[in-house]
């Protein structure tokens, strides 16, 4: 396997990952700190309304106790809302990213193969239609494998075109020897008719 597009995806897939969980796990703990403070408020709060009288106490009591628990299910909604964003984004991330790229890795992968195995058809393109930069890249990547499947072409005619030019020569050269060798054969008959006409005088 000549192309290492997998661990490439792999590590991409990693990176996304890890930034999401880092993001998700900060915003929980953000969550869990302002909860710890809001226990330490209610604490203090409570502890000043005890010192408080009759009527007043029970009032103040009532007023903390209702805002403490108000807060309290807001920041536990703000956890919630954080775990389900983070599973949001693995998810999103999955679908418009990772899943794509994988079926594209997986045709570039089989494309190169064949190559490097000299079966390759550069006449193949990677299937992957989108509107984002993933999509782009993937064009730039069809573009790339047009242009080379041009260029050998054009390698391919032109050897084709020498080929026939080399032949041509090849058969001159040919036709050249067959005269060379008959203008020899008529100067060695000339030369013997000669030898004989001066041999008669």
């Amino acid at each position: 396997n000549i192309y290492k597009g997998e661990n490439m995806f792999k590590t991409i897939r990693s990176k996304l990952y890890v930034c999401i969980i880092l993001i998700s796990a900060l915003t929980i703990m953000a969550n869990l700190k302002n909860l710890s403070y809001l226990t330490e408020l209610h604490d203090v709060s409570v502890t000043h309304a005890l010192s408080l009288d009759g009527e007043q106490q029970q009032a103040t009591l009532d007023s903390v106790n209702i805002t403490y628990s108000e807060a309290l299910s807001r920041n536990i909604e703000g956890i919630i809302l954080s775990v389900i964003i983070c599973i949001g984004c693995f998810v999103m991330i999955a679908y418009t990213i990772i899943s794509p790229m994988r079926k594209a890795t997986k045709q570039l992968n089989h494309i190169l193969n064949g190559l490097h195995n000299h079966e390759g058809d550069l006449s193949q393109r990677i299937d992957f239609k989108r509107n984002d930069e993933v999509g782009t890249l993937i064009d730039g990547i069809n573009i790339f494998i047009e242009t080379s499947e041009n260029i050998l072409n054009k390698m391919s005619s032109s050897s084709f075109t020498l080929n026939q030019s080399v032949e041509n020569v090849a058969d001159n050269i040919l036709v050249a020897n067959s005269n060379s060798t008959e203008i020899s054969s008529t100067m060695q008959e000339l030369s013997a008719s000669m030898e004989e006409i001066t041999a008669t005088l």
